[in-house]
């Protein structure tokens, strides 16, 4: 039972979005914009999402720099 909810969380395109606008708030102090949001919740695996890949995005990008 606990394995289910656990597939139903990661399999979740909320918790994707989640995921992704906690990356931004907590490096760009931002909410990601509509298409960034789209961006990285498609890149995320939806079996076993991996926030390192939009951690890694957003430290290299020129925004982060720039602050």
């Amino acid at each position: 039972m606990y394995a289910d909810l656990i597939d139903i969380n990661f399999g979740d395109e909320v918790y994707r979005e989640a995921m992704v606008r906690r990356v931004f708030e907590r490096y760009l102090s931002r909410e990601p914009s509509s298409e960034e949001l789209a961006h990285f919740v498609s890149t995320l695996d939806a079996k076993a999402p991996d926030a390192r890949v939009v951690v890694r995005a957003v430290l290299s990008s020129r925004e982060y720099f720039d602050q």
